[in-house]
């Protein structure tokens, strides 16, 4: 529904927007490198808002034939696991969060008992506002892959390759869940694919040559 998503893109845009505005107040009178990461990490959401407005939350027809759609668009991930392990840092954990938000994805934030304590209560204090839209779990490795083994998860995302334990990448090989492990990204039209399943879709909209309704719109000239 066009209008679901366009409510959707724009609370994930606000909601991005307090998350920075909290990130950078957090560190207001801090060291220097500290507001160099806290800037940082702002601009990599600034890019996610970007690549979501402009490419991740738009429905695209490049060809506009006549009497024909030709659509592509994107579908959040129904169930993501963001994984943390104690090697992540605070900018991996934050960004993984902002990138899933930034598409309408509703997250679980994933880690064993007592992993990053603080960093993900801080974290969860700055999103408290969103609600349902993201949820912090404590949870084992064994936890994680009975979830996975009985269907409750669609993808997990880690923040690096050498953070995957090898029996979760077992447990995901039977059930086709993906494990997005590349190391996160500053850039939004890179880090948001993460998060999203792309989608194509044909529809003639014309009945026997007759446009009907849509025949005065503007399409791609016939050849």
């Amino acid at each position: 529904d066009a209008g679901r998503g366009e409510d959707a893109a724009w609370a994930g845009h606000r909601q991005l927007s307090e998350l920075a505005t909290a990130i950078l107040e957090q560190v207001a009178g801090g060291s220097e490198v500290e507001q160099d990461e806290a800037r940082m990490l702002c601009q990599a959401i600034a890019s996610y808002q970007r690549a979501a407005a402009d490419e991740f939350m738009q429905t695209h027809d490049h060809f506009r034939l006549v009497g024909q759609d030709n659509l592509r668009r994107y579908v959040p991930m129904p169930v993501l696991v963001i994984c943390v392990s104690e090697h992540d840092t605070w900018g991996e954990i934050v960004l993984r969060v902002a990138a899933a938000q930034a598409v309408a994805c509703r997250s679980i934030v994933s880690a064993p008992a007592g992993v990053h304590a603080g960093n993900l209560k801080r974290l969860h204090d700055m999103t408290e506002s969103w609600a349902a839209d993201i949820e912090f779990v404590e949870q084992t490795t064994e936890e994680l892959i009975d979830a996975v083994e009985w269907g409750g998860v669609s993808r997990l995302r880690y923040a690096s390759p050498d953070r995957v334990p090898m029996a979760v990448r077992r447990a995901v090989m039977d059930r086709y869940v993906h494990v997005a492990d590349t190391p996160v990204c500053a850039e939004g039209r890179i880090e948001l694919m993460w998060y999203v399943q792309e989608q194509s879709i044909s529809s003639d909209y014309h009945r026997y040559g007759n446009l009907g309704l849509r025949a005065s719109e503007e399409r791609a000239a016939v050849l």
